[in-house]
């Protein structure tokens, strides 16, 4: 049930980039921002329609190298 579960929940990855922090979602580039806070709240928008759609998601950073 847990993996069904995982794989009904949308994932969105936050990854800096040399020019910002860029946004996936379920791999496919969304965009690209100057700073993480402002990749944040994009990915807080998607989330929030996402949800009262009945839709799940999650959030992945990934650290700068």
């Amino acid at each position: 049930m847990g993996s069904q579960q995982s794989r009904d929940m949308l994932k969105f990855v936050i990854k800096p980039t040399d020019r910002g922090w860029a946004v996936y979602q379920e791999g496919a580039f969304v965009g690209e921002y100057i700073s993480r806070r402002a990749a944040m709240n994009a990915v807080a928008k998607k989330m929030q329609k996402l949800k009262a759609s009945g839709q799940r998601s999650t959030i992945k950073f990934e650290p700068r190298g």
